[in-house]
């Protein structure tokens, strides 16, 4: 396996083992909003708005790392060895 079909399918893996890993993420919090808020007014002083502003900024910021650190390189080193083995298909039929 080359280092470009490696890279790939590591990149794609990791974006769905984030995607899950939010998902997952987001369900718990629908869940418990009520007591994670609880326990950061208690912990933090915060209040209703600056924790709602929080969460956002996470699953928001969550969203930015899946797509463009995991996602993004994955559909680009993908559409780059799809090219690469129809140029070397190209040029194996032009030998004969």
């Amino acid at each position: 396996m080359n280092y470009l079909t490696f890279w790939k399918k590591f990149l794609l893996k990791c974006f769905i083992i984030s995607f899950l890993f939010l998902t997952f993420t987001f369900i718990i919090w629908i869940k418990f909003k009520a007591e994670a808020f609880g326990f950061a007014h208690q912990t933090m002083g915060i209040d209703q708005e600056t924790y709602n502003r929080l969460v956002f900024e996470f699953f928001a910021n969550s969203k930015y790392i899946m797509y463009y650190v995991f996602l993004v390189p994955s559909l680009a080193l993908h559409w780059m060895s799809k090219c690469q083995k129809q140029e070397w298909k190209k040029n194996i039929n032009l030998d004969e």
